[in-house]
């Protein structure tokens, strides 16, 4: 990425995810949220490069319908789910050496993004469940512009599989 460099690939770390969601119940079955969060990776390896200190993080900010099964004679609650909003793509690299060049610094650029998901909630009482799910988060390429590059960093899509426990209080 000094310069046009296609090809090279980065290898990154798996990491973890932080999700903030509120949102309106219209009935049993039917709601809406916003939600917003923080998914972040290390880098463990770039093409070419040397020594990797880095990260590539992400921050939706989504809205999303969710169907659900929420019966008081129920325990157990299903839930499905899409989004979409944006994504805040941010890039850090520390002292990364490519060929003869040394990259230094961060960027971040808003794109557009998605989101699917779907899980069970087991309700403790009334007003607080627990539960397991599934993610997948979608983001567009971006483009960075990081300090010491011959031209912009552009990276593909990005595609999120995340796997969550949550912890849900309705009032």
């Amino acid at each position: 990425f000094i310069g046009p460099a296609p090809g090279v690939k980065i290898d990154l770390d798996t990491g973890g995810r932080l999700t903030a969601a509120g949102g309106y119940n219209f009935n049993d079955w039917i709601a809406v949220q916003v939600e917003t969060g923080f998914i972040y990776n290390e880098i463990d390896h770039i093409t070419g490069a040397g020594n990797v200190g880095g990260s590539l993080s992400h921050m939706p900010l989504l809205a999303s319908v969710v169907l659900r099964y929420d019966k008081p004679n129920c325990p157990v609650v299903p839930y499905v789910g899409i989004g979409m909003g944006g994504d805040a793509s941010s890039i850090w690299l520390d002292d990364v050496r490519v060929g003869a060049f040394v990259v230094d610094g961060s960027d971040a650029e808003l794109v557009f993004a998605w989101q699917a998901f779907g899980g069970l909630r087991y309700r403790i009482n009334q007003n607080m469940s627990v539960g397991a799910g599934y993610k997948y988060f979608y983001a567009e390429g971006a483009e960075f512009d990081v300090e010491d590059t011959a031209a912009d960093i552009e990276l593909g899509k990005a595609e999120v599989h995340s796997f969550v426990v949550d912890f849900t209080w309705t009032f």
